[in-house]
């Protein structure tokens, strides 16, 4: 089976606006594996020749331009991520200041429901693995690399759980982010 997720605004980007997700049982320890909507649409329409002729309307992702397909790993916690662009510089260690740049949705990457973004107010700085940002972020920056940025998705028992936050998160709430770690000290 499988969950269609709206992936980017198209109608504000002009690019694809759903992922197929499908669990990807073979090759992988609870990964998933993410078609484009053009392989979906292709299967629906039964034909590459048919297909082709809908390839100019839609933008490939990243991933999807360089492997075809795009997998989103799942971390021993629970934490799901697909590396959208590889880091270079060093790893934080618990207690290490970082600064961080992010867009998180309620509801599936790129989607209308965003609740918060550092963009247009600049990075958000903390330490990093001390419990003073939710269990799904300590976790996934204390595995990335500076200048990486990834797209996470955080099962409620690592983000606010049962009791929402602020009106805004309802309870037992999914979050979706994209994050990048600019710099670690």
């Amino acid at each position: 089976g499988f969950v269609v997720m709206p992936l980017e605004n198209a109608a504000r980007r002009g690019s694809s606006s759903f992922l197929k997700l499908q669990s990807q049982r073979e090759g992988t320890e609870g990964g998933m594996r993410l078609r484009g909507r053009r392989s979906a649409l292709v299967d629906a329409v039964g034909s590459t020749a048919s297909a082709a002729l809908l390839v100019p309307l839609f933008t490939a992702t990243r991933a999807e331009a360089q492997t075809g397909e795009a997998v989103l790993t799942e971390a021993p916690d629970g934490v799901k991520y697909l590396i959208m662009k590889e880091g270079s510089g060093k790893t934080p260690a618990a207690g290490d200041n970082v600064s961080v740049d992010y867009t998180g949705w309620l509801d599936a990457f790129e989607s209308s429901k965003k609740f918060d973004s550092s963009k247009g107010r600049g990075p958000l700085k903390f330490a990093a693995g001390t419990g003073r940002v939710i269990k799904g972020w300590d976790s996934t920056l204390l595995q990335m690399k500076e200048g990486e940025t990834r797209r996470i998705v955080i099962p409620p028992e690592l983000a606010y759980g049962k009791r929402g936050a602020g009106g805004v998160i309802p309870p037992n709430a999914t979050l979706y982010f994209e994050m990048t770690l600019n710099k670690v000290q």
